[in-house]
């Protein structure tokens, strides 16, 4: 009998164990991982957007045009600069300004309640059609979001 009660013992120690060392194995991956995802840029509504020029050209690679008024309803200077912009797709995807085009803004900091003509151009899917969610970050935030519609 007592032989019995020590192989019980040692199987319930065996099981222990087991079911541990399993925990141990199913940790998250380390934020160095290469499987981690960048956690989402918290966001805040510091700029009004006002389109008035949305185009994708016809010849060659398609290069998408937006043209707007960014009007800065914060409380503090904004940097316009096309580094700052990306548009999301319907599918998800996340497009950033294409930094070789001739992108512009009449000013480099748009002062509280000031306003800045922007034109900005950004690399397209052949054949696109759908909404676009223009996106302006300014210190690792999102500041500002406005929706256009491309034909």
């Amino acid at each position: 009998m007592r032989r019995f009660t020590v192989a019980i013992f040692g199987l319930a120690v065996l099981f222990v164990t087991a079911g541990c060392a399993k925990q141990a194995t199913t940790t998250a991956p380390a934020s160095g991982s290469a499987a981690a995802t960048p956690a989402p840029l918290p966001a805040r509504h510091d700029v009004d957007f006002n389109f008035s020029d949305v185009a994708i050209t016809t010849s060659g690679a398609p290069l998408l045009r937006l043209g707007f008024t960014a009007h800065n309803i914060s409380k503090d200077p904004i940097q316009c600069d096309a580094s700052e912009f990306s548009v999301a797709l319907s599918d998800g995807s996340v497009i950033q300004a294409d930094q070789s085009a001739e992108n512009k803004c009449s000013r480099d900091m748009i002062d509280p309640g000031a306003t800045a003509n922007v034109l900005v151009f950004f690399d397209m899917k052949p054949g696109y059609t759908g909404p676009v969610t223009l996106s302006m970050s300014a210190n690792d935030a999102i500041v500002g979001k406005g929706t256009a519609q491309v034909k």
